[in-house]
């Protein structure tokens, strides 16, 4: 097995990704050290002017964003090598999907590793209020904080790889028949 050395900085609790199970899984679990960031547009008063903060309602989220602590290098400069993040097994029982799956830092990146989550929205979790005299609607959604990843929960993998380098070629013609997406039938 080809090992990857990655310099490492920690701050403010961050924990060093490890694996759990046995040398052989193929990723690094990673540590949230903050509770969530919920980025989007919070719901807080009623059209009576009630304050309804404690019910957590968003007529939109941005993102979810949590603090790793973890700042990284690679030891050999010579060698470019990615790291992606990926969606552990566990974000099933959540409402969440990790944002730009995967989410590749490539080797020249020196800041923090954040880690982001887009809310899956369920009916449950959806609903209709009115604002501004009842000349209008909007959606309103309701986050439920139990499913949602919480501060020093196992968020999400790394994954290191080599990058490969490829030489491109431009040709007149490509030899084999590509009919696109499902095209083998099944």
């Amino acid at each position: 097995m080809d090992e990857i050395t990655i310099l490492y900085k920690l701050e403010d609790g961050g924990k060093v990704p490890v694996k759990l199970n046995d040398e052989t899984d193929a990723g690094f679990d990673v540590y949230a050290i903050s509770e969530p960031e919920i980025v989007g547009k919070r719901i807080m008063r009623a059209v009576d002017g009630d304050d309804i903060s404690e019910h957590n309602l968003y007529s939109s989220i941005d993102y979810i964003q949590y603090r790793t602590g973890l700042y990284i290098e690679p030891s050999d400069k010579n060698k470019v090598i990615r790291l992606d993040l990926r969606p552990r097994s566990s974000i099933s029982k959540y409402w969440l999907s990790l944002c730009n799956t995967p989410a590749t830092i490539d080797h020249t990146y020196g800041g923090e590793i954040l880690v982001r989550f887009r809310p899956v929205w369920q009916p449950c979790t959806m609903g209709i209020i009115e604002c501004e005299e009842k000349q209008n609607i909007q959606f309103a959604h309701s986050l439920d904080m139990d499913k949602i990843y919480k501060k020093g929960d196992r968020i999400c993998q790394i994954l290191p790889e080599y990058v490969k380098t490829i030489k491109w070629v431009e040709v007149d013609e490509i030899s084999n028949d590509r009919s696109g997406f499902g095209s083998t039938g099944k």
